[in-house]
This record gives C-alpha cells, structure tokens and sequence, in this order.
C-alpha cells in the first residue's frame, strides 16, 4: 500500500545496518513521496468445499520508499552520503563535502527514515529501520528550482515519538533551494579540457546502486537480509537547440565526454562530475515544422574512468562542519518493529 506524504521527513545513519535509532540528525521538506509496505501472501492456498482460500500465511514483508525533495545547500548533505557511500570534509567554514561512491556491494551506509505526518507534537512517527539508498535522481527545468528524488528500500518499521524541529532545522528547511540560473554545465569533448556550455536549457542526471533486495536467509524474520549494491550506473539528459554537428560528430565516433554541472549561489554550491561519459543518443534536429527552435535532448551515460579511479563524484558546500550522521544506535526501534509491522499489514 502506498501512504502520501503531508509531512516531515528525517534521517539518521545506523552504527549497524537494520538496528534503528530512535530520533533523526537532519529534516527535509518532503513535496511529495511514499512509503510502500508489501505483504507476501502465498497465492497457491489451499480450498475448503466452500470453494474459497482455506489460509493466507503472511510469509514475507517488503518495504520500500522514495521522496522528492527540493535542493538547497543544507538539506541535501545526509542523503548523498547514503548514495555514495563516502565522504570526506575539509575547509573551516564554508566546509567542503566530497562524496566518493562505495566500491564494495556493501560499502553503502543503513540508515533510520522517519516519517511525520502530523507535526503536532502527538503523531507517532514511522521510523524505517535497515534502509539502503538505490537511486538519486536530479531534475532542472529551465526557470525553476533543482529537484532531487530519492528511492530505495528498509528492512522493518517501528513507531517513534514525533519529531521536534530545532530552531537551526527551522532555519534550514526554510532555506532557498539552488534554481536553474544558479547552474553551470561543462563539458569537454574526446579528452578536451572543460569548458562552460551556455546553451542546454533542462539537465537530469540519475545515479543508481542497482542494489539486490530480496536475500531472505532463515534467521526467524519476515524481513530481507542487507541489500548489496549491484553495477553503479549514472546517466543523464539535457535539451538543446542544435546550432552546429559538435556533439553530434563525437556521439558518431563515441567519444569520451567529461561532465560537470555547478549550481552556485556564490558562497554555497553543489557539483556533480562523470569524468568519463559517452553520449548514447542524439537526435538531429527537426526538419521544417512551426517552431524556428530546433530542440534535442541528448542522452549521455557515464563509465569507469581508471585515472580517477571513480565513475561519478559530488561536491557539497555548506555550513556544516560534518555531515550529519547518528552518534549511537538503539535497538529499541528494531526490536519494536517486528509487531508494528505486522500489524501494519
């Protein structure tokens, strides 16, 4: 069943995948998401002569959940980590965030999700234990706000205390989100150094972990087993209008295209780099039709680049001195899990 989403969200990261903490580091203003809870039923019941289902054992229990958010420079740094995998800071305000995706299937961080839909000081919240990030993907439209959805799944669900908002998560979530005449997109085509490309009017990019969620092994649970990361794969879109046969000569010859796109207020910024893409379709522009404008979208996607030993990297600038994790783990909130989920179905 899908649950709509009119509310809070936080995250924690758990010391130990699946054992949930009780109360989220950092809050985002969700616009819209769901949290799905799954029931395995086994279809081949058995038949009374009343000729109806005689038994329905519940034989499993899957949870998966995914968000979109708007993006400004605080309350994106938790999720990235969860996407990546690593990170490292520097600087001493503004601090330096650069994100390193995992290179082991389970080098990717569990963390806690909580869901408050009341914001009333007595709605219990929805706290998803032993959750594992499989997909970012990033959307900006010409003349609007940076985008990011998330998707991944958890491993069970207990019910916490609602969530109290801080005065500086207040000012956090009130923050304005990057925007479109923020971005700046590079390229730089068959090994050339990077240069700004003023002319792309919408960008996405989609990072996914390709993770496997369904070992199940007999350890006396309803629940699945850490899911692994799979293939890292990032691909990506942009809209243009076709001036010459540049990009369209190196997608003919495939190409090594490095990609870079910036969005900067100046003092805060967000990147993302793949260093090593190739462009995978490329349009040319219509012929004739009752717009002067001939717009393509171009599809790239990104491979292994071996001198930077890396596929995709990000870089965040912000005000936080760490990025925000949990400082311990609490057992509570799984072992709480198994009867709250249960009766959930």
């Amino acid at each position: 069943m899908g649950m709509q989403w009119n509310a809070i969200l936080g995250l924690a990261e758990e010391q130990v995948w699946g054992d949930g903490v009780n109360t989220p580091i950092s809050l985002i203003g969700v616009l819209s998401g769901d949290q799905v809870v799954e029931a395995i039923v086994p279809d081949d019941t058995r038949a009374t002569k009343l000729r109806a289902p005689r038994t329905a054992p519940l034989t499993g229990l899957n949870y998966a959940f995914n968000w979109q958010q708007w993006v400004n420079r605080e309350v994106i740094g938790s999720a990235l980590k969860f996407l990546y995998g690593a990170v490292n800071t520097t600087g001493g305000g503004p601090f330096t965030h650069t994100y390193a995706h995992a290179t082991t299937p389970l080098g990717l961080p569990g963390f806690t999700l909580f869901v408050d839909r009341g914001i009333d000081g007595s709605n219990p919240t929805d706290a998803l234990a032993g959750c594992i990030m499989n997909q970012m993907t990033l959307e900006n439209s010409a003349a609007d706000v940076l985008m990011a959805t998330f998707e991944g799944v958890g491993r069970n669900r207990s019910q916490e205390a609602a969530i109290a908002i801080s005065a500086a998560q207040c000012t956090e979530l009130g923050l304005d989100p990057f925007i479109f005449s923020e971005l700046t997109f590079k390229q730089g085509l068959n090994g050339a150094a990077l240069a700004t490309d003023t002319t792309i009017e919408n960008l996405s990019i989609v990072i996914t972990n390709n993770i496997v969620a369904d070992k199940r092994t007999a350890d006396q649970s309803l629940y699945i087993q850490r899911p692994q990361a799979g293939m890292i794969e990032v691909t990506g879109t942009f809209d243009v209008e076709q001036e010459d046969y540049t990009r369209f000569d190196a997608f003919e010859a495939n190409q090594q295209v490095d990609i870079e796109a910036t969005w900067s207020d100046g003092t805060y910024s967000l990147l993302i780099r793949v260093p090593n893409a190739r462009f995978t379709a490329h349009p040319l522009s219509p012929i004739g039709g009752n717009s002067d404008r001939g717009i393509i979208t171009v599809e790239f996607r990104g491979i292994y680049d071996c001198a930077d030993s890396e596929i995709t990297h990000a870089v965040l600038v912000n005000d936080d001195a760490a990025v925000p994790s949990s400082t311990s783990s609490s057992s509570s909130s799984s072992s709480s899990s198994s009867s709250s989920s249960s009766s959930s179905t």
